[in-house]
């Protein structure tokens, strides 16, 4: 028994599927950080926006952490 020949055309997609529409990072970028602000500014009641990558908890353990080291510096100048 043979098979039969593959009926191999073109496919056309449904007018009820939305179009794809293709971006450039740089205007994904944007739009994202657009929105992204928005929904910060309308979620909070602060005056800034906070863009800083390293977050404050980091600053205070390396606050902390730098004087721990300087009182030991200073306790060690101070024995000798």
């Amino acid at each position: 028994m043979k098979n039969p020949a593959l009926n191999v055309g073109i496919l056309n997609v449904p007018n009820s599927h939305p179009n794809v529409v293709l971006y450039s990072p740089s205007q994904a970028e944007r739009d994202f950080q657009k929105m992204d602000l928005d929904i910060y500014q309308s979620r909070s009641k602060y005056s800034y926006l906070d863009n800083k990558k390293t977050p404050k908890s980091l600053w205070y353990f390396l606050g902390i952490g730098g004087s721990f080291g300087l009182y030991k510096l200073v306790k060690f100048l101070l024995k000798k």
